[in-house]
């Protein structure tokens, strides 16, 4: 296509593996954001998280492809082999934070996993996957949301365990229960009731295989309670992120449900950020 020239009103090439899952608003957001008439590329995904070449990148790399593809060919990957050639031409490697995002939904299935992800994008695409971090004040709690995805309730706080300086923390998931949060993860998404513009989104708590194997620790036993987490969320403005955005912030409150016996459930609002406001759990 770019050696014919067959590319009018092609900005960008995007390219991912099959299993890679793309929200077209925020793709367009991001890339949005870089002026396509300069040679760019994101250069490393690896495992299969795509990448995007502007147009006078591709050009450029068009002519020499071949043969570049030939000096590589013990490279894995289209995404590795991609980067060695743009790094012979001098391209220089563009790095967006957030492009990609190596996380997937838990489900029954693969296909199920992905229908509840895009269940939530379609109501909220530019939110989808954002993280907000916060605390129940109340029990020393926090609280991590993804999104669309899952929450992770923290009943105390442990030491880092990222020792190296890989972006991903890559330890194992640790098989004593007591050294790891409570999981919830997306079931169900409506909008709010009133005329608020926003979201209501359901997580429910997850169980292991060995369930039975549950934390035993005080610290834990008030949050095993907590069945359902209850999000809400004003709808994003997909425009915020072309202005560098702040992580928004969020405040939760835990009630019980008398009909749910000794069960709980935890609200979480979202929103943006009040002067001053931090993440930083405040002294007693």
């Amino acid at each position: 296509m770019v050696a014919s020239g067959e590319q009018r009103g092609v900005r960008w090439l995007v390219m991912g593996d099959d299993d890679t899952v793309f929200f077209p608003e925020n793709l367009a957001a991001v890339l949005g954001n870089v002026e396509q008439d300069v040679l760019h590329s994101y250069g490393m995904a690896f495992g299969g998280g795509g990448f995007a070449v502007s147009i006078p990148a591709a050009a450029e790399l068009t002519p020499v492809l071949d043969s570049c593809l030939e000096r590589y060919n013990h490279f894995y990957g289209s995404d590795q082999r991609v980067h060695a050639c743009l790094s012979e031409l001098g391209i220089p490697l563009t790095r967006e934070p957030g492009f990609h995002q190596p996380i997937s939904p838990r489900g029954r299935d693969r296909l199920e996993a992905l229908g509840s992800l895009v269940r939530a994008s379609r109501l909220d695409p530019a939110r989808t996957l954002m993280q907000s971090i916060c605390y129940e004040p109340t029990r020393g709690w926090s609280v991590s949301v993804a999104w669309g995805y899952t929450v992770q309730l923290y009943p105390k706080t442990w030491r880092s365990s990222q020792k190296g300086p890989f972006t991903f923390n890559t330890r194992p998931v640790p098989s004593e229960p007591c050294d790891r949060p409570i999981l919830f993860f997306f079931d169900r998404i409506t909008k709010q009731k009133i005329d608020s513009g926003g979201t209501v989104s359901e997580y429910s708590v997850h169980l292991p295989g060995n369930s039975s194997a549950a934390c035993e620790h005080p610290d834990f036993a008030a949050a095993s309670k907590v069945k359902l987490i209850e999000v809400y969320a004003p709808i994003m403005d997909p425009n915020d992120w072309k202005k560098a955005p702040r992580r928004h912030c969020c405040e939760t409150e835990t009630r019980r449900r008398p009909w749910w016996g000794r069960s709980s459930t935890m609200e979480v609002r979202i929103s943006p950020c009040r002067p001053g406001e931090t993440i930083t759990k405040s002294p007693p």
